[in-house]
């Protein structure tokens, strides 16, 4: 998942999207996204949902399983 938080990174920077802009279609406050794209906090699948769809990026659904432990 840290992969995917980077790409992310990497393509607002990229596309030179600010991240107020991002924050404000997340409806999220500018504060969270700098902590979510930093690694500092944790994103909810919604907020990923709603990141990629903004950053025009694919989800991989096997980010979000877990192999079972035995």
């Amino acid at each position: 998942l840290h992969k995917a938080i980077r790409r992310q990174r990497q393509m607002c920077i990229r596309e030179g999207i600010k991240q107020k802009y991002i924050a404000e279609k997340m409806n999220i406050t500018q504060d969270r996204l700098s902590r979510i794209l930093s690694g500092k906090s944790n994103m909810l699948a919604d907020e990923m949902i709603t990141l990629c769809a903004l950053l025009d990026l694919e989800i991989n659904p096997q980010l979000f399983y877990c192999q079972k432990t035995a």
